[in-house]
């Protein structure tokens, strides 16, 4: 054996540590790499909460937003709010000095309208020019009319703005029953000034649940 083949060997074993060292390296990094990147797929606390937050917030607003869009349709539609008191038919309307002949051949008239001073004494009362009015109710049915039932009231022009009601002078409405066969009078006065007088309306009930007799006209004075 030569002094050359003695002096390759130490050669060839370098070589082949440092082939191997670099080998242990290379491995080692990719080892690091792929342990990070499986690491970060796995592990929840770094994706997802930023995610399951987002989702949770845009799904909020989604469902807040028909929900506000909903309340403004509901106002745009009705405009006020609703009311559960039902509104009473009413008779078409006659001249002041006519008859109503109502249902259950009942009758209803003015028989007297006045004008007159009218004198405050409750509260809410207005003195001032007034009118007042006389109504009449024929009871032509078989059974008695309950007479607490009646109920008058004023409106003046074309718009039907109601009429402050007074009891003095002379006002008078009507109580008790009213028999098969009887008649009833009642004394009813309003506030109401000489430039309103051009076009009244009188309404009157005189049962629960049937319609209001309507009277309408010029009223003098």
């Amino acid at each position: 054996m030569g002094l050359s083949s003695i002096g390759r060997k130490p050669v060839v074993a370098l070589t082949v540590a440092a082939v191997a060292v670099v080998a242990v390296i290379v491995f080692t990094i990719a080892r690091g790499g792929s342990s990070e990147g499986s690491s970060t797929a796995s592990d929840p606390d770094r994706s997802a909460p930023t995610s399951a937050t987002t989702t949770e917030t845009v799904g909020a607003e989604k469902s807040a937003a028909p929900e506000k869009s909903g309340k403004k349709t509901d106002k745009a539609k009705t405009g006020r709010p609703r009311s559960t008191s039902p509104i009473p038919p009413e008779l078409e309307p006659v001249a002041l000095n006519e008859v109503v002949r109502a249902s259950g051949d009942v009758q209803v008239q003015i028989t007297k309208i006045e004008s007159v001073q009218g004198k405050a004494k409750v509260a809410g009362e207005i003195s001032g020019p007034a009118v007042r009015v006389t109504v009449e109710i024929e009871n032509g049915s078989d059974g008695d009319l309950d007479l607490g039932y009646v109920s008058v009231n004023a409106y003046t022009g074309s718009d039907r703005v109601p009429a402050a009601p007074i009891m003095q002078p002379g006002g008078r409405p009507m109580v008790g029953t009213l028999k098969a066969g009887g008649r009833a009078d009642g004394v009813y006065l309003f506030s109401v000034g000489t430039k309103a007088r051009p076009l009244m309306t009188v309404g009157v009930d005189y049962v629960a649940g049937q319609p209001t007799a309507i009277f309408r006209g010029r009223v003098a004075g």
